[in-house]
């Protein structure tokens, strides 16, 4: 029955929204999150801060981009540091610059 009342809820929200795999896999994790609170529903706002947490999660990750390709591996260690730290992921290391200690790797 369950299983029933969820699916219904799922063909529900997707028949009114335009939902990618990702949000769809991410629509049936946050239906499953809702089995361990007796069903009850997930607040809409904290449901769209979710949905759109992941949006820009899956828009701005910049590792599957590096990750997919074996053209990385194929670089000598100091000229792939020098990609990943200097240029792929030189705004992180900026803006947590006292974390990552950048003249460490200058």
């Amino acid at each position: 029955m369950e299983i029933i009342l969820n699916s219904s809820k799922a063909s529900s929200i997707s028949a009114t929204v335009n939902f990618t795999d990702r949000e769809i896999e991410l629509q049936g994790w946050l239906i499953l999150m809702t089995r361990y609170r007796d069903n009850k529903p997930i607040p809409v706002t904290l449901e769209k801060g979710l949905y759109d947490h992941f949006r820009y999660y899956w828009t701005e990750n910049r590792l599957p981009a590096i990750l997919e390709s074996d053209f990385l591996e194929r670089l000598p260690h100091q000229l792939k540091r020098t990609l990943i730290i200097h240029y792929m992921f030189d705004d992180v290391v900026h803006n947590f610059r006292t974390f990552f200690q950048p003249q460490r790797y200058a």
